[in-house]
């Protein structure tokens, strides 16, 4: 996954698209975000936040910018838990990579006190 580390792997490597010349402009990205973190507010801004730092690293590295909209699915997720906090676990999301539906819980979360991999695959 696109990450700090594959930032760093990419920085030492010299395969970073765009790569800082010196130690100031890391130290005024730095800055930057965390002058940025500092100002979050709520949740929402936590995950817009995250988004775009790590849309920041995918466009670095040349990572599939398409991870960044899994922000979007945590929003959802903060949403459905705000709105029934006893169903929210029963949801399924798409993945944004492979396209793919993660299937349903074989039953409703508050239901389901077999937490085992058997059960959890088997069904």
């Amino acid at each position: 996954m696109c990450n700090e580390l594959s930032y760093i792997f990419r920085y030492i490597m010299g395969t970073l698209n765009s790569e800082p010349k010196n130690v100031a402009p890391m130290r005024n990205d730095v800055n930057t975000w965390v002058s940025k973190r500092q100002a979050l507010k709520d949740g929402h801004d936590h995950i817009e936040f995250q988004s775009n730092y790590i849309a920041d690293l995918c466009k670095a590295t040349g990572y599939n910018e398409a991870v960044s909209r899994v922000g979007q699915m945590f929003n959802d997720w903060k949403h459905d838990k705000m709105d029934n906090i006893t169903t929210y676990r029963d949801k399924c999301f798409t993945s944004i990579i492979s396209g793919s539906k993660a299937p349903m819980l074989h039953t409703p979360w508050m239901q389901c006190f077999d937490d085992s991999i058997h059960t959890f695959v088997g069904k």
